[in-house]
């Protein structure tokens, strides 16, 4: 995580901002520290991004939500090699594979690979 430094500014009048930091060492990559006049504590970015989901209204909880979804199926296909050395000259080696495949937003069909 890049060290950052946000300063939410009380507008109150009484001066009393927060400062919310990211990044401060090496070992706080997860933990975002909040400081007021009062002290400074700790928490888990993650709690952090609760909150502003939870206080968020229905459109802006929409903006933070992954919108770039993509269908993904899996296509099996088995795979037949022909050994040269040390296996046993001249045997097939038959190995199944799965491959993932986006599914075309059009059709419902796996894409087609190439054979």
């Amino acid at each position: 995580m890049e060290k950052g430094r946000f300063v939410l500014i009380d507008r109150s009048g009484h001066g009393d901002h927060v400062i919310i930091q990211s990044g401060w060492s090496e070992k706080s990559k997860e933990m975002i520290r909040v400081t007021t006049s009062e002290g400074s504590f700790v928490c888990k970015r993650k709690e952090l991004l609760t909150i502003l989901f939870y206080i968020g209204d229905e459109e802006e909880r929409q903006s933070m939500v992954t919108k770039n979804l993509r269908s993904i199926t899996y296509s099996r296909r088995e795979v037949t090699f022909k050994a040269s050395k040390d296996y046993r000259q001249g045997q097939d080696i038959v190995v199944q594979i799965e491959v993932p495949v986006e599914m075309s937003e059009q059709k419902s069909q796996p894409v087609q690979l190439k054979q």
